[in-house]
């Protein structure tokens, strides 16, 4: 494959970045927070509202839009006001494509982290992982509306993130 027309070039590093970024940040989170979980269930009579489907929705509801601007947050304006955006493109690969993939390892962050919380549901509760269709689903239509947000303002302005949380409360 010729060099100036590699798009996935990129790709190794982006992932990486994601994975040491958001990704790590969501997995421990996942962590800490199926830890409470299973000391609440150790004192708690009735878990019966303790489901997994239930905790999983509840918790996604509550931390979806904080989970895409952590994962796009200054995606463009970082890289402009950094210096980086120079070196990246100094040889020829369109920026659309380079954004693109990017954008899209935030998706896959995001929507891997119910996987990961719900194995974590799983060992603590023993009775599934809580995964809905609708909740995937949700969680995609949110972060395609959210990120989407946070991705189009970052091409203006450095605080993309920040305009797309106030927007959206």
């Amino acid at each position: 494959m010729k060099q100036d027309n590699a798009p996935l070039r990129y790709l190794p590093w982006l992932a990486r970045d994601v994975a040491v970024g958001p990704g790590l940040l969501y997995l421990l989170i996942s962590i800490v927070v199926c830890v409470v979980l299973w000391r609440v269930s150790r004192v708690t009579d009735s878990p019966s509202m303790l489901t997994p489907e239930f905790i999983q929705g509840q918790a996604f509801r509550t931390v979806l839009l904080v989970m895409c601007l952590v994962a796009t947050g200054g995606m463009v304006s970082g890289d402009l006001h950094g210096g980086f955006y120079r070196a990246f493109f100094s040889k020829p690969m369109p920026t659309w494509w380079y954004y693109l993939q990017r954008w899209l390892l935030g998706a896959v962050a995001v929507l891997l982290t119910p996987l990961l919380f719900g194995f974590g549901l799983d060992i603590v509760f023993g009775n599934g992982f809580g995964i809905t269709r609708d909740l995937m689903v949700t969680i995609a239509v949110g972060y395609l509306l959210s990120a989407g947000s946070v991705f189009l303002l970052s091409l203006f302005t450095r605080r993309d993130w920040l305009l797309v949380f106030f927007i959206a409360q």
